[in-house]
């Protein structure tokens, strides 16, 4: 649990699990806006969450709205 890995996960975790965009009802769109990148975007009551995943060289961003 002191890895900074796990700790990144349990942080990932914390934001599926609070954030309202993922909600039951959520809208999920994704997009390949080039071949190596993965954009993932949930929207539900006014609230969105981005996933902006770069397959190459394995970082991301994720961008959070209310």
């Amino acid at each position: 649990m002191e890895k900074d890995l796990v700790k990144e996960q349990l942080k990932l975790l914390r934001i599926r699990n609070t954030s309202k965009a993922f909600g039951f009802d959520a809208k999920l769109t994704i997009d390949t806006p080039q071949a190596h990148i993965l954009e993932m975007t949930w929207k539900n009551n006014g609230e969105r969450a981005k996933l902006i995943a770069n397959l190459k060289d394995y970082t991301y961003v994720i961008d959070l709205s209310e």
